[in-house]
């Protein structure tokens, strides 16, 4: 999945683009950004905190990191992950490099999530792509006060899928995800073994194996779209029947 956005996001926008990364690659998705200040590191920084892979496509050469600030972020992505590019080492970040590295951001995801981003933006530009590639354009709201909630907002009247955390995004993409998604916070077992002739909520699954409450409900997802569990009217959540 792609998280992208502004390079002077708010404080708010950040922390849910660091968050929503982790709560991805705690699922095993890889998070694909552009290195970029703001809501691109937040995100690469979040998805190194999970299982999944970082993957940075830089508008310039390898040997040309930009910003210069994010040169051990990108290491880091080089070790846990991947840096891309199409332009030859020697190859400086020159501002018409960024349109063009934007269509691989689309090219190489499932989705495009636009956390925080002007109308006339590359943010914006990214997502325009995602949708002529067939991608999941997706979008977060935000403050109707912040100028950069209006490339978000803009989106959502479009048409974007509303994300609020990873459960929205993964249930946006369910249908490529369902063969290949891994275990997030623990194994299935313990889960699906709990729900075994109960109906609990996600809170009491949470206390009852000792999981963060966000990742019990990330996994909860999971297991649902591998349809090893269901969610029953009240909330509550069962294991499904074999004959289901």
């Amino acid at each position: 999945m792609a998280v992208v956005g502004t390079r002077a996001p708010s404080r708010y926008g950040a922390e849910l683009a660091s968050d929503l990364a982790a709560e991805l690659s705690a699922c095993g998705v890889s998070v694909v950004s552009g290195l970029a200040r703001g809501i691109d590191t937040a995100a690469h920084r979040g998805s190194l905190s999970g299982c999944g892979k970082a993957v940075a496509v830089l508008g310039s050469g390898l040997d040309s990191i930009y910003p210069r600030e994010n040169t051990q972020l990108a290491q880091a992505i080089s070790a846990r992950g991947a840096l891309i590019t199409e332009f030859a080492p020697g190859t400086p970040p020159e501002a018409g490099n960024f349109p063009r590295r934007n269509r691989l951001i689309a090219a190489l995801s499932l989705g495009v999530i636009v956390i925080e981003a002007t109308e006339r933006s590359g943010a914006m530009i990214t997502a325009r792509l995602a949708g002529e590639q067939g991608r999941c354009v997706m979008a977060t709201p935000g403050a109707v006060t912040n100028p950069r909630s209006k490339g978000p907002h803009r989106l959502l009247r479009q048409g974007a899928a509303l994300v609020e955390n990873a459960s929205d995004v993964l249930n946006e993409i369910a249908p490529q995800l369902k063969a290949c998604l891994k275990p997030a916070a623990a194994s299935p077992e313990p889960i699906v073994a709990l729900l075994a002739g109960a109906e609990l909520l996600p809170e009491e699954i949470a206390a009852s194996l000792s999981l963060d409450l966000s990742l019990t409900v990330t996994e909860l997802t999971r297991l649902e779209i591998a349809g090893l569990i269901e969610k029953t009217a009240a909330g509550r959540y069962a294991r499904r029947s074999q004959d289901a």
